[in-house]
């Protein structure tokens, strides 16, 4: 009988799953022993996962990244990034990240599409269409036709994290798997160690 134990983070509030098998006649109190053990461990897990998760209100104050740079949030009547500040227009905190949603798409057409071409041109590759996307778990894609699709997330990453992640698809066009022979040619594309963020 297998028990898993996981913790996520829900509207930043940590959420503890514990999976139990599904039986007739059920006794989930066979299993409080079992949480009560792993109290410990539970409350570690739940400190490190929230010290790596931030957590934002949307208010005036708040901090969001950009290219790895800390800005703040500020009340305005029009809604637009000057390049050290989020300028937003909307007071509701619901609002106010859709704006700002809005704003990371802009910051990465106008910052990842150039690059792509820019690094295309360099090492002579072609490439189809480029997309920015919201995916929150995959920074970038590239399919078999030259397609690349990149989150706005990235903005919120380092330059060199962008660059390396730019160059990373663009490999892909030589070689579509992670093989050696990929790994060789991002090394000529982006010859700096990677970074992590």
């Amino acid at each position: 009988m297998r028990v898993a134990l996981n913790i996520t983070i829900e509207n930043g509030t940590p959420q503890i799953i514990l999976k139990l098998p599904a039986k007739p006649h059920f006794e989930p109190e066979k299993y409080f022993p079992f949480i009560t053990e792993n109290a410990a461990w539970i409350q570690k897990k739940k400190a490190e996962l929230l010290k790596k998760t931030e957590i934002h209100t949307y208010l005036p104050g708040d901090i969001f990244p950009y290219l790895g740079r800390k800005c703040p949030l500020v009340q305005d009547t029009r809604t637009f990034f000057d390049g050290n500040e989020f300028h937003i227009s909307s007071h509701s905190p619901v609002l106010v990240k859709r704006e700002l949603e809005k704003i990371y798409y802009r910051l990465a057409k106008d910052f990842i599409i150039p690059l792509c071409y820019e690094y295309a041109a360099k090492f002579g590759l072609t490439i189809g269409q480029i997309r920015i996307n919201s995916a929150a778990k995959r920074w970038g894609s590239c399919n078999s036709k030259g397609d690349l699709n990149f989150s706005y997330r990235l903005m919120m990453k380092s330059e060199n994290f962008v660059r390396y992640t730019i160059c990373h698809e663009l490999a892909h066009r030589l070689h579509m798997n992670h093989s050696k022979a990929f790994y060789t040619a991002l090394k000529r594309f982006y010859p700096a160690p990677a970074p992590t963020e």
